[in-house]
């Protein structure tokens, strides 16, 4: 969606420019307020140097390979991230995931905010666009109505909100860095099941979470209930390659329904 290169600023350091000349309005904007709220986690966040409404300029991070430490390091510091309580969903602005906007007006019920402004405006975006059918907008209502009936309580955390192994990487010291947030504040175990949604991290980072943010039991049985919203966004996003996935999560919850 966007193109990349690097940069030499005046002062030698070395920067990297993300451009997109079709980008949605604040799309950037959008992009360094994720970054500039996680900077405050235990992970390294690349520091913002410029941003308009078709590009972003950002420090550059050499990359590094991970080891036992740094993926263990990467769970704890996800964990601490979510310890930390918020007092509601959503942010203090509209952010994209992929190019997808993200409604984050703030309120208390995290059951309303995944179903009115997570998965709702998903479900209609496909059946608009004609890419699912009747029978399975229906289901997807459903499932999104019925959240509560296998979600958790959860006290509303600070997200990275896309985190797939492409947007979490290692500097050159092997600290954790993450990059591309999609973030507002919701449920930790949605950002948790986003992890797993491409083949999972290694297996370190998540017992180095569990140590530090144990789990409600069930989490397993709950990854495909959030990454559902994921699946639909990357059937919106790229077409009917993903419907297989979406077909699965309402198979495996609207048949609970």
């Amino acid at each position: 969606m966007n193109s990349t290169q690097t940069l030499t600023l005046p002062d030698g350091r070395k920067a990297l420019q993300k451009t997109n000349h079709t980008a949605p309005a604040g799309f950037f904007e959008a992009e360094a307020a994720g970054l500039s709220a996680l900077a405050d986690s235990d992970f390294r966040i690349p520091e913002v140097i410029d941003v308009t409404d078709r590009s972003i300029v950002m420090e550059y991070i050499e990359s590094g390979r991970p080891d036992a430490a740094a993926w263990e390091a990467a769970g704890e510091a996800l964990a601490r991230l979510h310890r930390h309580s918020r007092d509601e969903f959503g942010f203090h602005c509209d952010t994209y995931c992929g190019d997808s906007h993200q409604d984050n007006r703030c309120q208390r019920d995290g059951f309303r905010f995944y179903r009115e402004q997570r998965y709702g405006p998903q479900i209609r975006r496909a059946r608009d666009a004609g890419l699912v059918d009747r029978h399975e907008v229906t289901q997807l209502e459903r499932i999104a109505e019925r959240l509560r009936d296998w979600v958790p309580e959860q006290e509303p955390a600070l997200l990275h909100g896309d985190l797939w192994s492409g947007n979490l990487m290692f500097d050159e010291r092997k600290r954790p860095v993450l990059i591309d947030p999609a973030s507002y504040q919701g449920w930790p175990e949605a950002d948790l099941a986003m992890t797993h949604a491409f083949g999972g991290f290694d297996k370190r980072f998540y017992q180095a979470y569990e140590s530090v943010n144990p789990l409600p039991a069930g989490f397993s049985e709950r990854v495909e209930l959030y990454n559902l919203y994921h699946w639909l966004n990357h059937l919106n996003l790229f077409g009917g390659m993903y419907h297989g996935q979406v077909a699965e999560g309402i198979r495996r919850f609207g048949s609970a329904s």
